[in-house]
């Protein structure tokens, strides 16, 4: 997780040690090519796909769109060809929504020694 509470899926350490080339088709679209090797996340394939994969998992074609501000709202890894599980679309949703936090049902506060070893 990040300091926002969201998960951390290596999108942008993918993009940062594995992109290849890249090409605006429009004002929110992008083709390119990215480094699957140089995943090191959820995204990261098994050694077993790598291996058949070989050197085709090194310029692995992808499309992405951004919204309007930029953020990245889909991301589609397009490997199929090369290998299923090079395959993968993943989107993303609520930029800035804060998410309400309940309290679970029948749960009871730590005391505070179970706080005070988090300090």
């Amino acid at each position: 997780m990040d300091e926002t509470g969201a998960p951390e899926l290596g999108v942008t350490d993918l993009f940062k040690n594995g992109l290849g080339e890249v090409e605006r088709v429009d004002a929110t679209h992008f083709t390119g090519t990215v480094d699957m090797t140089a995943a090191s996340s959820v995204l990261e394939p098994s050694d077993n796909v790598l291996k058949k994969a070989g050197a085709e998992a090194k310029s692995v074609p992808f499309t992405a769109t951004v919204d309007d501000q930029g953020h990245l709202i889909a991301l589609k890894i397009e490997g199929a060809s090369i290998d299923p599980d090079l395959a993968m679309e993943l989107t993303f949703t609520g930029f800035g929504a804060i998410q309400a936090i309940t309290k679970p049902t029948g749960a009871i506060q730590a005391p505070d020694s179970v706080y005070k070893l988090f300090e």
